[in-house]
């Protein structure tokens, strides 16, 4: 078996980029998972092996094998590994790590700050957005409901938009009204339609994915 890994290891490093993909897509997950295990001092592997993943095609083992090499990405030492990890599974619509994203988009302030957390944010609410769900809703309302206007707002509304979630309507709906009553008590000067340039953008999109869930 070790030598089986190591020869997997040592192709996907010696060949070039395109060989290389078509060798992973002969590979099986259980094969792939034995490898990720083994680069522990190989980040550009890993992120290889997360970034050409592909929707399990042989039934319940398969499937398994992938959602392990997924978790490990989840907490592998490499910031790109893990937003790589994210984005692929809301690509593969891995449904049984929604529960990882959730926990990992909820603790996201404890492991990084300012721009770095905005780019796991977006990537997190996206594979969100793929998965869908009532637990993802939650997250989408609370992002609605929250006072502050931010990336976050954004992120949330284009996901929405995204997924054709009509379920949301009601919420983008009071969100809107919430918006635009805000906006209606600011006195129109130079310095608030600065400060307030954000807020109308946001309330813009959020008119935009409503026409697009309503169909009109």
């Amino acid at each position: 078996m070790k030598s089986m890994v190591l020869s997997i290891l040592l192709t996907i490093v010696a060949v070039k980029a395109e060989d290389s993909l078509a060798y992973l897509q002969r590979l099986q997950a259980k094969e792939l998972n034995a490898a990720y295990s083994k680069a522990e001092k190989e980040s550009d592997t890993r992120l290889y092996i997360i970034r050409h993943l592909k929707k399990a095609a042989g039934g319940s083992a398969d499937e398994s094998e992938t959602r392990a090499i997924l978790k490990k990405g989840l907490s592998d030492s490499n910031p790109a590994v893990v937003k790589e990890t994210i984005e692929q599974i809301g690509k593969l619509k891995v449904k049984l790590l929604e529960d990882s994203l959730i926990s990992f988009y909820k603790t996201i302030d404890k492991r990084c700050v300012g721009a770095e957390q905005t780019l796991y944010e977006t990537r997190l609410i996206q594979s969100m957005g793929r998965l869908g769900g009532e637990k993802v809703r939650q997250i989408y309302k609370e992002n609605l409901e929250d006072a502050i206007i931010c990336n976050r707002t954004e992120e949330t509304i284009q996901a929405i938009g995204y997924a054709r979630d009509k379920q949301m309507i009601p919420d983008l709906e009071a969100f809107i009204s919430k918006i635009e009553f805000r906006l209606q008590g600011v006195e129109a000067t130079p310095e608030n339609s600065i400060r307030f340039s954000h807020h109308r953008q946001t309330l813009d999109l959020a008119y935009r994915v409503l026409f697009i869930l309503k169909g009109k």
